[in-house]
């Protein structure tokens, strides 16, 4: 968890000490009240001053940034096209839109929808620190960069998004999150809507248990050393329903590059890796290395339902090079990660990207480049 420690003082920070106001549609506090309007037809509505929607104990607050048309048009906040990106990643996440409250820093719609200026997040901060100071809840999301900066600072949100921050002057926690529009423009790349997610799921988590990890369950892993840990783990493999595997090479090319070793699962948290060299030299004996190597021939080629991340690439080529003809290969992450979206650029199909768009295990890479 983090402190604010920013030397320019957010803006919020500046205001605490002020006024409080509760929402006026007749605000005439800054210039936005003379162009909050949207066009309906041939009719232009104007709306002033709209505050947040959401029940009075919700315990999630989402602050955005300031209204667009859709907004000035309904007087809900979240509600345009953005809006509905955000109501369908809420569910995505497993939290329901009508149990969170959400509002916005700027009150008002900005000409063209452009950044609110500083004054004018000035002459909102009253009616938002009152919506805060009436709702009390647990965890503020901080919607995109304008709300991100009002409270935290001048940081890079594309850094810290999904961090929890303490703020001074408030018992709530804060996260902050890509803003929904940011999703929508980048709709040409899954992997930013799937950490938006990550990052409500976060959060989620956050305000029911107050923290944001998921619970962990130990992980055993064992390094197969001897001929009798290698014919136990055999046994376990053809008793198995399924068996995930993982071949590591030396590089991609099966007619120069060497197999170093083959991991195996039966089930989550539990993984047994065989080696077949350390160091460029071979591992096990000779006479081990026969039986070593037939026994992976006899799995290979037996009816145990067998997966990989991508075989096709990589390991049915390699185990091939040593003369093992796999069979009953009945899954491939990346071959259905192609059939799910054909379209998608081939920089996203590394394993670290497939973890975000398909299970709840993305960012697991985060620890290691720390």
């Amino acid at each position: 968890m983090s402190a604010v420690t920013q030397e320019k003082t957010p803006v919020v920070l500046q205001a605490l000490t002020g006024e409080r106001l509760a929402i006026n549609p007749g605000c005439s506090r800054c210039g936005l009240c003379q162009t909050s309007e949207a066009q309906n037809g041939y009719a232009v509505i104007r709306r002033v001053c709209v505050g947040g929607a959401g029940p009075k104990n919700a315990t999630i607050m989402f602050i955005g940034e300031a209204l667009g048309s859709e907004e000035v048009l309904q007087g809900v906040p979240f509600v345009g096209a953005a809006g509905r990106v955000f109501t369908d990643c809420l569910v995505e996440a497993g939290i329901a839109r009508d149990e969170v409250y959400v509002t916005n820093v700027v009150k008002c719609r900005p000409p063209q929808n452009r950044v609110p200026r500083s004054r004018e997040i000035a002459a909102c901060l009253p009616y938002l620190l009152q919506e805060i100071e009436e709702l009390k809840p647990n965890v503020i999301v901080l919607v995109g960069s304008t709300a991100m900066t009002a409270f935290l600072g001048p940081l890079s949100i594309t850094k810290v998004h999904g961090q929890v921050f303490t703020v001074e002057g408030f018992d709530a926690r804060f996260v902050p999150v890509f803003h929904p529009s940011y999703v929508l423009r980048r709709a040409d790349d899954s992997t930013v809507r799937k950490k938006f997610i990550n990052d409500l799921i976060l959060v989620r988590r956050f305000a029911a248990t107050g923290s944001i990890e998921k619970p962990r369950q130990s992980n055993h892993y064992v390094l197969v050393q001897d001929r009798a840990a290698f014919d136990g783990l055999m046994r376990k493999l053809f008793q198995a329903d399924v068996v995930d595997f993982d071949c590591e090479t030396t590089g991609g090319n099966p007619g120069t590059d060497r197999l170093i070793c083959i991991a195996f699962s039966v089930r989550e948290h539990e993984a047994f890796v065989v080696p077949l060299e350390v160091n460029g030299t071979r591992f096990w004996g000779v006479v081990e290395e026969d039986h070593v190597r037939s026994e992976l021939k006899r799995f290979f080629e037996s009816e145990v339902p067998k997966c990989a991340h991508a075989g096709a690439l990589i390991d049915i080529p390699f185990l091939r090079a040593l003369g093992i003809d796999l069979r009953h290969y009945d899954f491939d992450g990346l071959v259905m990660d192609y059939l799910l979206d054909e379209n998608k650029p081939e920089h996203q199909r590394c394993l670290k990207e497939l973890a975000w768009d398909h299970n709840d295990m993305g960012g697991y890479e985060a620890g290691l480049e720390e």
